[in-house]
């Protein structure tokens, strides 16, 4: 397993974690080179600040903020980076939902490539109940990282991209049954199951299953965005482990804690293919 303490990291040439993931928050750290990249920001800023800390930064040293959408379990800690003048990127839908002025974001478009200092990030069309939501295809010249939460459906285009990962974080929200039978209203339960609404994790496991069979596909996963409520990191492992053992598929798999900051990938074993699980809860 690749996925370790940061403090123990050799230099390389991209390293990802986890912040927060779930519907309480969510929240990514990317380094390479001298650029360091923020995922969404939907966690309290002394979690984020905390997690700079430990790779020996602070605010100041962010290239950017990426922002997916203006869910507030994206976007909570927004103003604190917006008071720093941190440079923020967004789909223009985006910007508009969070009332940001054109002088305040960068735009990013669907399918544009763009150059946030070594990385390249290309946003990606999700189906989400948001103004102008995306997810990320994340580049250096050495790694692809795929970062694609909170929608209801893959798309072809969705599954090209994530082909090409070598990591890829990709929402498992839901079991169908425990959110069939559980405390939600009807409307959001239609919500959260529908087109625009979260990934199940029977969705996930067979849009994983298909890209792992066609193609070399991504050598590690991690499932994201985990429901409190209609989840637990043992029904996701073993919905997304049972597709991949009927399929002869064995990429390395973790399951992102809620609240607290997860695995470090750096790359390091990135077509490795063995079967692996983590929770941190």
């Amino acid at each position: 397993m690749n996925s370790t303490d940061p403090t123990t990291q050799p230099t390389s040439p991209i390293r990802i974690r986890s912040l927060a993931s779930g519907s309480s928050g969510n929240a990514y750290l990317l380094e390479s080179g001298d650029d360091l990249i923020l995922v969404d920001c939907g966690i309290g800023i002394r979690q984020i600040q905390s997690a700079l800390q430990s790779w020996g930064k602070s605010i100041r040293d962010l290239t950017g903020l990426v922002i997916s959408h203006e869910h507030s379990d994206h976007v909570r800690a927004l103003a604190a980076f917006l008071r720093q003048r941190t440079q923020i990127y967004s789909t223009r839908g985006t910007a508009d939902a969070l009332g940001l002025s054109s002088d305040r974001f960068s735009q990013l478009r669907y399918e544009e490539q763009f150059e946030i200092g070594c990385m390249s990030v290309t946003p990606i069309a999700t189906s989400h109940d948001a103004a102008e939501p995306c997810g990320l295809l994340i580049e250096t010249a050495e790694r692809t990282i795929g970062l694609i939460t909170d929608l209801g459906t893959v798309t072809d285009d969705i599954g090209t991209y994530a082909s090409r990962c070598e990591l890829l974080i990709l929402e498992s929200n839901h079991d169908r049954e425990m959110l069939r039978m559980g405390p939600y209203p009807a409307h959001l339960k239609r919500r959260v199951a529908g087109n625009l609404g979260h990934l199940s994790n029977d969705q996930a496991g067979g849009f994983l299953t298909e890209i792992a069979t066609a193609t070399s596909g991504p050598s590690e996963i991690w499932l994201a965005h985990l429901s409190a409520t209609n989840n637990t990191p043992a029904v996701a492992k073993t919905t997304i482990q049972d597709r991949f053992r009927k399929s002869g598929v064995s990429p390395v798999v973790a399951v992102l804690p809620r609240s607290v900051p997860g695995p470090v990938w750096d790359g390091a074993n990135a077509r490795a293919k063995q079967l692996s699980l983590i929770s941190d809860f």
